[in-house]
């Protein structure tokens, strides 16, 4: 197929011709005329045309949909395949407040790497790049699935990124409790529920969703382990945990066990650990609010009048364990078995988050040690 390219009747503009498809009751060819602004862009539209048909997945703009409603397909199809409720509400909330008002009238094939760089540097503005680049992943997502039914020729967006700034290390007292702190929240908890969630949390390292799908079943107290099986959603319907590596077993201090075994004797009616009086899973709003913020709060952890800690520091509090050196009270875990017992997707990511807490030894002393034992050798 061969693309034609001549002056508009406007000065200064292009028009790009060729001859695509049937036409349904004459079956005469097709033709699509487009106009274009210079030169330049009528040659790059007729030789990304040229690409795609022989490549076999040229779609002519007439064909193409708008972004908008590629948008409902590609909700559609997520909804057919599954996906969570809170995933769902993900993607309508980025379509809604974010691709439809700034790309929805505009057709796919119109869509341009130009033009995309301009939507992200829009997010970037607009929001923080952690949104912005959830964002940027549902438009690739979006074309994505209009290329997988045949309305998309390529992806423009496939090589647009949005860097991330390299996170604040996480710093002890600060973004982490000290074992101090800890200790102090569950001494001076106000319920029994407090204590019970704070340490299981602190000593597990489970995850806010994972606490309130934990089950008696999931406690394995002559191996001195919890199992964790189940998650529950913001909307409290069981699922999987978070990855794959999410399922996995964590050894607890025998504290952990006790605390449990003591709260199950007047709440181990129900199939959750952690449930309402109806043995419903406890809403996770309820859960930070009338749970943890009160333990906190007791024990005095307060900044500027708001709760010094949330659930998820306990989280960082337990990998802080893991990794610290045992003559500090720490476990002094290797980084893989650091990642294992969090249920981390990758040891890179567990490195990534917490590796400058990882002790350093004596750099000196053992290079020292090294040449003493290579020369010794020698003579």
């Amino acid at each position: 197929m061969r693309v034609k390219i001549r002056k508009g009747r406007t000065e200064g503009t292009y028009v790009t011709d060729y001859r695509f498809g049937k036409q349904p009751k004459t079956g005469n060819a097709l033709r699509h005329i487009k106009t274009w602004p210079n030169k330049k862009a009528a040659e790059a539209h007729a030789k990304q045309i040229e690409k795609d048909h022989g490549m076999g997945v040229h779609t002519p703009s007439g064909q193409s949909p708008t972004v908008a409603a590629a948008a409902a397909d590609w909700i559609r199809h997520a909804k057919a395949e599954g996906l969570e409720r809170t995933t769902i509400d993900s993607y309508e909330q980025h379509v809604r407040l974010h691709i439809v008002p700034l790309l929805g009238d505009y057709k796919l094939s119109e869509l341009s790497r130009p033009g995309i760089e301009r939507f992200a540097d829009d997010l970037k503005g607009r929001m923080t790049r952690p949104m912005a680049k959830k964002v940027l992943t549902s438009l690739k997502a979006v074309i994505g699935e209009a290329m997988r039914v045949g309305r998309a020729a390529h992806n423009p967006a496939s090589g647009v990124i949005i860097k991330m700034k390299k996170p604040k290390p996480l710093e002890v007292g600060v973004d982490i409790p000290t074992t101090a702190e800890v200790v102090a929240m569950i001494e001076n908890a106000p319920s029994e529920l407090s204590r019970t969630l704070v340490t299981v949390a602190a000593f597990s390292g489970m995850r806010s969703g994972e606490l309130r799908g934990l089950r008696w079943s999931d406690i394995d107290t002559r191996a001195g382990k919890i199992k964790v099986r189940q998650a529950m959603t913001r909307y409290r319907r069981k699922k999987d945990p978070k990855s794959y590596s999410g399922t996995r077993d964590v050894p607890v201090i025998p504290r952990v066990l006790n605390t449990l075994s003591a709260w199950k004797k007047d709440h181990g009616e129900h199939e959750l650990v952690f449930a309402t009086a109806n043995g419903t899973p406890i809403d996770q709003t309820n859960l930070l609010q009338r749970v943890m913020h009160p333990a906190v709060s007791a024990a005095g952890l307060m900044v500027d009048g708001k709760e010094k800690y949330d659930l998820h520091s306990l989280r960082h509090y337990f990998a802080s364990l893991c990794i610290n050196r045992r003559s500090l009270g720490g476990l002094e875990l290797p980084a893989k078995e650091v990642s294992k017992r969090m249920g981390h997707s990758s040891v890179a990511f567990t490195l990534d988050r917490y590796g400058h807490l990882f002790p350093t030894g004596d750099e000196k002393a053992d290079l020292a040690s090294v040449e003493r034992k290579l020369f010794a050798a020698v003579a």
